[in-house]
Order: C-alpha cells, then structure tokens, then sequence
C-alpha cells in the first residue's frame, strides 16, 4: 500500500527528477517506485493471469506510434514512442496487480496524494500571490501579469488532470467537492469541463438531496465557463494589454492549435506527420492571422495541447483508431467493478479525463496511467477494492 502512494505521489509531481548524468533521461522519482511496486507483487506472486484482449489493445497504440516512426524517423519522434510505450507499460502491469493481496485501496491511493498535491500547490499559490515570493515559473500567459496559477511544484496543467480523473472519488461534504474546481480557474476549458463533467457524471446530487442541487449548479456553471473559454481568449493576447484584468474576446489560442491538428489529420490520414512533430508543422498547417490568436511573440514551441488531436495529427487514423480500442477495453473493465461506488467513480473520473485531455497532452504522465490501472485491477477485486462502502 506505502509503495502505491509513494508512487502516486511521485506521478502528481512530474519536476520531481533524479539526475543520473545521462543526456537521454532523467530517472523521475516515479520510475523508482514504479519498479519497486512491480517488484513487491512479483515478490508476494500478487499478478494476475494475461489480460490478453487488454494487452493486445495496449500493443496496439504503441505498434501504431512505432509505424508512424519508421515512416517519419526523427529523434524526437523516438522520444514520443518511448514516453508512450512507457506509459501503456504502466497501465498493462498495474492492471495485473492483485491489489487485494498487497492490501491496496484504490480510493485511498487516488485521493489522499490528489489532496496532497492540492495542498502544496494551495501553499505555493499563496506564498506566490499574496505574500510576493517568486517560487518558479507559474506565470503563464493566459493569466495577467503578475497572478501566479494554482499549481506550482505540482506543475498546473498535470494537476488540472489529476483533478478531472480523481474528483469524483473525493468524499465529503460538498463544500470539499465544489473547492476542488476552483484550482481549475488557471486553466478555464481544460480543468472546468473536465472536472466538471466528472461530477456530474459521477451523479453525487442523487445522494445528497439537498446540498446536490448545490453541485449540479456548480458542475453545469465550470461547463459553460469551460466552452466560453475555449472559444475565447479572456485574457487578451497582447502582452502590453495584459498588465490589468481586461477582458478580452479574441478569438482562443485553442481553436487555431486544434484546426492546425485537423489539417495535419486531413493532409497525412495514414500516418500523421510524424511523432513529436506537431511543433515542427505547425506554421505550415497556420496563417499568420490564426497564429497571432497564440500568442504575438510567434515562438514554434506550441504542442497541440489536446491529447486525442495530438495523437490523431502525428500518427493518424490508426493512431485515434488504436487510443480509442484500447479505451475501449478499459471501460469494459470498469463496468466490472463489484464496489457500485467505485464503480461509479471510475467511469465519471475516466470521462473526465478523456474530456479534459481534449486540452492538454496527457498521454506521457505516468502517474495518471498508474491510477488508471488500479482502477481497471480493482474489477477483479474479491472484496470490491477493499472499498469502506463494500466493508
């Protein structure tokens, strides 16, 4: 169970690094107790037998990166394979584990390091806006100057997606539910649709008559703001028109980066432009006016931000056809969940994700792979997870 939480405190806090003096890694935190995991349930002979339609589906997305490589070779392209296998990786030997016989509780190891990791980026998000320190690089552009996002050491947009995938496991008074989406505000469309359809997927208010109007308000209001968002840009793009809260409805960065991914889609259909390489297309597949929408500096160092057009604009349909398969069977595993609550839980916070992953690239961090295999193991689970309701 230690070693669970470690490990998925590690993956909420992907800067956490260990320099190992090799140019091509740095060895992350994760890695360490993602092996020692392993090792312990070789140890207790805790794994289950071959999931083989799950492990075809999760060969499947690597095979279709590796076939988009060899057409497209580059260094970065290799990078881009690596870092996914590596995450398939994580989900197929997690999903094998048999939580019951090392005394894992899923709930237990999604929420405790989700509100840990809350907490510390509460802490630098003070420290930052209220008492002036100058902590790290959480200034972003869509913000105005000098506000600092919610987020910090926990890096804002990983957060934002640990956020869509564990809020619905999140128990408590509905105050405790509502407070998590006001870290979202940082990141508007990615972290309000996506927790916010998470809770209203999750259907909390059934349980809680009075107060779950309170949460369907709240969810359905971080929708409509997240929609607003994504086709705006409420900040205005200019630097200079930046330095007080004016509100700006330009156009959103969002939609020129998602129409190049679509262009990218439609001109390579068999094999995208290549992993790794939406940053290197991106002028070719934008005019000067969509680009100026970004940001007026112009830097080509934009990533498609959306995890599903990404993977669609580098490795083309068999890329999207090989996601969508293996998403597939993991929410055929879901539904198997003996816990009802958990069960719940696990599909409302994997919808989030997916629609919050509409706006950022997800599909390297690791720790949220992790969470997805203990939620697709816990399906096997004699006791329903270990879950308080099934004790």
């Amino acid at each position: 169970m230690a070693l669970f939480f470690l490990a998925s405190i590690a993956g909420l806090f992907p800067g956490l690094t260990l320099p190992m003096g090799l140019d091509w890694k740095a060895v992350h935190s994760f890695d360490l107790f993602f092996v020692a995991c392993l090792g312990l349930a070789a140890s207790r002979r805790a794994f289950r037998a071959p999931d083989w339609p799950l492990i075809l589906a999760g060969s499947g997305l690597i095979a279709a990166g590796a076939i988009a490589l060899w057409i497209h070779p580059s260094t970065v392209g290799l990078r881009a394979v690596a870092s996914l296998t590596y995450s398939v990786t994580v989900l197929l030997a997690v999903s094998h584990v048999q939580l019951e016989t090392l005394g894992v509780r899923v709930d237990r190891t999604i929420v405790w390091p989700l509100l840990a990791a809350v907490g510390v980026a509460g802490v630098v998000f003070a420290l930052e806006n209220v008492l002036g320190f100058n902590i790290g690089p959480n200034n972003p552009r869509s913000l105005p100057a000098g506000v600092h996002r919610f987020g910090g050491f926990t890096g804002a947009n990983a957060l934002i997606l640990f956020l869509c995938l564990g809020a619905p496991f999140v128990r408590g008074p509905w105050l405790t539910v509502i407070a998590i989406l006001l870290p979202a505000y940082a990141t508007l469309s990615r972290g309000l649709l996506g927790v916010g359809i998470a809770l209203l997927a999750r259907g909390r208010w059934k349980a809680e008559a009075q107060w779950g109007r309170v949460l369907l308000l709240g969810s359905g209001l971080g929708i409509a703001l997240g929609l607003f968002a994504y086709a705006f840009a409420l900040v205005p793009v200019k630097s200079a028109q930046r330095t007080a809260f004016n509100v700006s409805l330009e156009p959103g960065g969002y939609l020129t980066l998602h129409r190049a991914a679509l262009r990218m889609l439609q001109s390579h259909p068999l094999a995208g432009v290549g992993p790794g390489r939406f940053v290197e297309e991106y002028r070719s597949f934008t005019s000067q006016t969509e680009r100026d929408h970004v940001f007026e500096d112009d830097v080509p160092g934009w990533a498609p931000h959306s995890a599903i057009l990404g993977l669609a604009a580098e490795q083309g349909l068999p890329g999207l056809a090989a996601l969508g398969w293996l998403f597939y069977e993991i929410f055929r595993r879901l539904s198997r969940i003996p816990d009802p609550e958990l069960r719940a839980s696990a599909i409302a916070g994997l919808t989030g994700l997916l629609v919050g992953g509409h706006f950022v690239d997800w599909l390297a961090l690791k720790g949220l792979w992790l969470w997805i295999g203990l939620m697709v193991a816990s399906r096997s689970s004699v006791q329903g997870n270990l879950h308080p309701t099934a004790q």
